[in-house]
This record gives C-alpha cells, structure tokens and sequence, in this order.
C-alpha cells in the first residue's frame, strides 16, 4: 500500500498543471462524447437526448428518444461512421422499455445541420435490464462496429453463445 502511494504522489506533479473548462452545462448524466472531423462534437445524455455542439460552442438538441426508465441505460453509445465526411451517418446504442422488458438497440441515423433523420434498425434482440446494459459503442480499423453489450443482471448470458448479453459484438455498419 505504502507503495502505491508514493508511486501516486510521484505522478501529482504532471496533473498539476491540467486544467479545466465548463463547454455545456445543465447536462443530465452525459454518458458519450465523440468529435467529428470538421471540429462538432456529438454527446448523449442517458435520459434520451443527443446534442451536437459546433466548432464555435453552440450547443443544440439535435435528436430525442423517449426515457427509458432504465436505472443504468438509456441514450448510451455513439460512434460516427469512418466515411462520416462522406455519409454523415452516425451510430446509437439505446435502452428501449418495451412490452415490460428492456431490449438494447442500436441505430443508425443521418447527420442534417440541426437534427437527425433516416433513422434504421441496425441490431436488436440484445437483452436489457434497468442495470448491466453496457453500451458502447465504436468503429475499429477494420471498418466494423464493436458494440459492448451488458449482462442485463443475468451473468449466466455472458456464457450463453445465444444470447448477445455480456459480448463484445463485431458487426458490419449495415447490421450484418
């Protein structure tokens, strides 16, 4: 223990000099944040809204799902598309409450100035909970959308191959 502190206090010095800046304020439990190429930034809330903030730091709703009740989900994950410059596509991860029971989802939607439109079903069936539904979300250098999945309070899922609880899926930006 000694030892890891003084290894802690050795570091100090380097986060000393790190300073911080308020960009948006009045957030309700931001969970994900990603920069695009021409300098917006794109972050969720969990209780449903996605924001686009532009270069200059003017920040607008830009998408809304309904609440998910969920203690842990909601608007997770987001991840823009590799050709984003091109396609403007972005990607969400979401907690839905449906028929008594919580289901994750993934969409993708396109980029438009002020809001999000063409929104698809890019994976569903993967289990819910109001707690463990993981949620993030990410492009890898092979071009293919990694998506963390939770346990949905069941860690017996992890170890199912038939169930897409507790995984690290690997999937094409299509869904296939």
């Amino acid at each position: 223990m000694i030892l890891s502190i003084s290894i802690f206090s050795m570091m100090l010095p380097a986060f000393a000099d790190l300073n911080s800046d308020v960009i948006v304020d009045g957030l309700n439990n931001p969970w994900e944040i990603v920069f695009g190429p021409n300098g917006d930034t794109y972050f969720t809330e969990r209780d449903g809204r996605i924001w686009k903030m532009s270069e200059s730091g003017v920040a607008n709703v830009i998408y809304t799902f309904p609440k998910s009740g969920s203690v842990e989900g909601g608007t997770l994950g987001l991840a823009l598309h590799p050709e984003f410059e091109e396609n403007k596509k972005i990607y969400v991860y979401q907690t839905n409450l449906e028929l008594e029971f919580y289901q994750n989802k993934v969409f993708s939607f396109e980029v438009d100035e002020y809001t999000l439109s063409n929104k698809q079903l890019i994976l569903d069936g993967i289990p819910g909970a109001p707690w463990h539904d993981g949620g993030r979300i990410k492009f890898g250098p092979d071009q293919k959308l990694y998506i963390s999945t939770g346990d949905a309070i069941n860690p017996e899922l992890s170890q199912d191959l038939s169930s897409l609880a507790g995984k690290i899926l690997r999937i094409n930006s299509d869904g296939t």
